[in-house]
Protein backbone atom coordinates (compact mmCIF):
# COMPACT_ATOMS: atom_id res chain seq x y z
CA UNK A 1 0.00 0.00 0.00
CA UNK A 2 1.13 3.59 -0.29
CA UNK A 3 0.43 7.27 -0.76
CA UNK A 4 -1.73 7.75 -3.84
CA UNK A 5 -1.73 10.80 -6.05
CA UNK A 6 -5.02 12.01 -7.42
CA UNK A 7 -4.17 13.76 -10.66
CA UNK A 8 -5.99 16.89 -11.75
CA UNK A 9 -6.96 17.25 -15.41
CA UNK A 10 -3.99 17.79 -17.76
CA UNK A 11 -5.08 21.40 -18.24
CA UNK A 12 -4.01 22.17 -14.65
CA UNK A 13 -0.47 20.92 -15.25
CA UNK A 14 -0.23 22.96 -18.44
CA UNK A 15 -1.41 26.16 -16.72
CA UNK A 16 0.80 25.78 -13.66
CA UNK A 17 3.85 24.92 -15.77
CA UNK A 18 3.29 27.94 -18.01
CA UNK A 19 2.72 30.25 -15.01
CA UNK A 20 5.82 29.07 -13.17
CA UNK A 21 7.83 29.47 -16.38
CA UNK A 22 6.60 33.04 -16.79
CA UNK A 23 7.50 33.87 -13.18
CA UNK A 24 10.96 32.40 -13.67
CA UNK A 25 11.52 34.71 -16.62
CA UNK A 26 10.37 37.80 -14.72
CA UNK A 27 12.36 40.20 -12.53
CA UNK A 28 10.24 39.55 -9.41
CA UNK A 29 11.79 38.14 -6.25
CA UNK A 30 10.05 34.80 -6.81
CA UNK A 31 11.41 34.71 -10.35
CA UNK A 32 14.94 35.38 -9.13
CA UNK A 33 14.67 32.64 -6.50
CA UNK A 34 13.38 30.16 -9.06
CA UNK A 35 16.04 31.02 -11.66
CA UNK A 36 18.84 29.78 -9.38
CA UNK A 37 18.18 26.20 -10.46
CA UNK A 38 16.09 26.91 -13.54
CA UNK A 39 17.57 24.15 -15.65
CA UNK A 40 16.12 21.57 -13.26
CA UNK A 41 12.77 23.17 -12.36
CA UNK A 42 9.64 21.02 -12.58
CA UNK A 43 6.24 20.91 -10.92
CA UNK A 44 5.44 17.76 -8.98
CA UNK A 45 3.35 16.19 -6.23
CA UNK A 46 -0.08 17.62 -7.12
CA UNK A 47 -2.53 17.56 -4.21
CA UNK A 48 -5.92 19.00 -3.45
CA UNK A 49 -6.24 21.86 -0.99
CA UNK A 50 -9.20 21.89 1.39
CA UNK A 51 -10.18 24.87 3.51
CA UNK A 52 -12.03 24.75 6.81
CA UNK A 53 -13.77 27.77 8.30
CA UNK A 54 -13.50 28.82 11.91
CA UNK A 55 -16.99 27.64 12.91
CA UNK A 56 -16.41 24.19 11.42
CA UNK A 57 -13.00 23.98 13.10
CA UNK A 58 -14.68 24.89 16.41
CA UNK A 59 -17.16 22.06 15.78
CA UNK A 60 -14.28 19.70 14.96
CA UNK A 61 -15.93 18.82 11.67
CA UNK A 62 -13.22 17.89 9.16
CA UNK A 63 -15.85 16.74 6.68
CA UNK A 64 -17.08 20.30 6.17
CA UNK A 65 -13.73 21.24 4.63
CA UNK A 66 -14.25 22.46 1.08
CA UNK A 67 -11.94 21.78 -1.84
CA UNK A 68 -10.57 25.17 -2.87
CA UNK A 69 -7.53 24.54 -5.04
CA UNK A 70 -4.91 22.25 -6.51
CA UNK A 71 -1.36 22.74 -5.29
CA UNK A 72 1.92 21.63 -6.84
CA UNK A 73 5.41 21.65 -5.39
CA UNK A 74 7.95 23.42 -7.59
CA UNK A 75 11.06 21.27 -7.47
CA UNK A 76 14.65 21.97 -8.40
CA UNK A 77 16.27 18.60 -8.26
CA UNK A 78 15.44 17.18 -4.84
CA UNK A 79 14.65 20.59 -3.34
CA UNK A 80 11.13 22.04 -3.01
CA UNK A 81 11.59 25.76 -3.74
CA UNK A 82 7.97 26.89 -4.05
CA UNK A 83 4.35 25.81 -4.13
CA UNK A 84 2.02 26.88 -6.92
CA UNK A 85 -1.77 26.94 -6.56
CA UNK A 86 -4.61 26.93 -9.01
CA UNK A 87 -8.28 27.33 -8.23
CA UNK A 88 -11.39 26.83 -10.31
CA UNK A 89 -12.89 30.05 -11.59
CA UNK A 90 -16.52 30.33 -12.61
CA UNK A 91 -17.31 27.65 -15.13
CA UNK A 92 -14.62 25.30 -13.82
CA UNK A 93 -11.71 26.91 -15.68
CA UNK A 94 -8.48 26.59 -13.66
CA UNK A 95 -6.76 29.87 -12.76
CA UNK A 96 -3.23 30.23 -11.41
CA UNK A 97 -3.64 32.07 -8.10
CA UNK A 98 -0.22 32.32 -6.48
CA UNK A 99 3.27 31.06 -5.88
CA UNK A 100 4.49 30.59 -2.31
CA UNK A 101 8.13 30.29 -1.26
CA UNK A 102 7.51 30.30 2.51
CA UNK A 103 8.10 27.65 5.21
CA UNK A 104 5.08 25.53 4.25
CA UNK A 105 6.83 24.55 1.01
CA UNK A 106 9.62 22.69 2.79
CA UNK A 107 7.10 21.59 5.43
CA UNK A 108 4.98 19.88 2.79
CA UNK A 109 7.94 18.01 1.30
CA UNK A 110 9.10 17.02 4.77
CA UNK A 111 5.62 15.81 5.84
CA UNK A 112 5.21 13.75 2.65
CA UNK A 113 8.63 12.16 3.21
CA UNK A 114 7.70 11.42 6.83
CA UNK A 115 4.33 9.97 5.76
CA UNK A 116 6.05 7.55 3.41
CA UNK A 117 7.82 5.99 6.43
CA UNK A 118 4.67 5.45 8.52
CA UNK A 119 3.70 1.84 9.18
CA UNK A 120 0.02 2.62 8.57
CA UNK A 121 0.90 3.96 5.09
CA UNK A 122 2.71 0.72 4.30
CA UNK A 123 -0.46 -1.18 5.24
CA UNK A 124 -3.14 1.07 3.67
CA UNK A 125 -3.68 3.46 0.77
CA UNK A 126 -3.91 7.18 1.46
CA UNK A 127 -4.49 10.18 -0.77
CA UNK A 128 -2.37 13.25 -0.02
CA UNK A 129 -4.37 16.42 0.64
CA UNK A 130 -3.67 19.74 2.30
CA UNK A 131 -5.95 21.16 5.00
CA UNK A 132 -5.93 24.92 5.51
CA UNK A 133 -7.58 26.64 8.46
CA UNK A 134 -6.74 30.25 7.58
CA UNK A 135 -8.32 31.87 10.66
CA UNK A 136 -5.94 29.89 12.88
CA UNK A 137 -2.90 30.01 10.56
CA UNK A 138 -2.88 26.21 10.42
CA UNK A 139 -1.76 24.22 7.41
CA UNK A 140 -1.65 20.44 7.74
CA UNK A 141 -0.84 17.57 5.44
CA UNK A 142 -3.96 15.40 5.35
CA UNK A 143 -3.68 11.72 4.55
CA UNK A 144 -7.16 10.62 3.50
CA UNK A 145 -7.76 6.88 3.62
CA UNK A 146 -10.75 4.67 3.04
CA UNK A 147 -11.18 3.95 6.76
CA UNK A 148 -8.74 6.32 8.42
CA UNK A 149 -7.44 9.88 8.12
CA UNK A 150 -4.31 11.46 9.56
CA UNK A 151 -3.33 15.12 9.93
CA UNK A 152 0.17 16.52 10.32
CA UNK A 153 0.42 20.27 11.08
CA UNK A 154 3.37 21.96 9.41
CA UNK A 155 5.51 24.57 11.11
CA UNK A 156 4.82 27.28 11.99
CA UNK A 157 1.52 26.19 13.50
CA UNK A 158 -0.81 26.99 16.37
CA UNK A 159 0.90 26.46 19.74
CA UNK A 160 -1.72 23.91 20.81
CA UNK A 161 -0.50 21.52 18.09
CA UNK A 162 2.92 19.94 17.71
CA UNK A 163 4.36 20.53 14.27
CA UNK A 164 5.31 17.41 12.30
CA UNK A 165 3.29 15.14 14.60
CA UNK A 166 0.57 12.90 13.17
CA UNK A 167 -2.92 13.17 14.66
CA UNK A 168 -6.20 11.42 14.05
CA UNK A 169 -8.93 13.97 13.26
CA UNK A 170 -10.37 13.41 16.75
CA UNK A 171 -7.01 14.16 18.42
CA UNK A 172 -6.36 17.12 16.12
CA UNK A 173 -9.69 18.81 16.81
CA UNK A 174 -9.64 17.97 20.52
CA UNK A 175 -6.65 20.32 20.70
CA UNK A 176 -7.75 22.85 18.08
CA UNK A 177 -11.54 23.15 18.53
CA UNK A 178 -11.30 25.11 21.81
CA UNK A 179 -8.86 27.54 20.15
CA UNK A 180 -11.25 28.00 17.23
CA UNK A 181 -14.17 28.53 19.62
CA UNK A 182 -12.19 31.16 21.54
CA UNK A 183 -11.40 32.96 18.28
CA UNK A 184 -15.09 32.90 17.39
CA UNK A 185 -16.02 34.42 20.74
CA UNK A 186 -13.52 37.27 20.41
CA UNK A 187 -15.25 40.57 19.72
CA UNK A 188 -13.09 42.61 17.38
CA UNK A 189 -15.74 45.17 16.51
CA UNK A 190 -14.76 48.81 16.89
CA UNK A 191 -15.70 50.35 20.21
CA UNK A 192 -16.67 53.99 20.59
Amino acid sequence: MSLKTVLPPQQYLEIVSKSVGQLMAGPEVAGAALRRGAEQTEVAAPHEVYSLGLADAADGDLWKAKKTAWRYLVMQGNRAVAAAELSDAAGGTPVFTHLNTGPFVHGTKQAIAQAETLKVVAEHNFVVRLLAIPALSVLALWLHGENQDLLCPMPPTDSHLTANQWYSPAEFFKLLAPVAAAHQAFDNSPHA
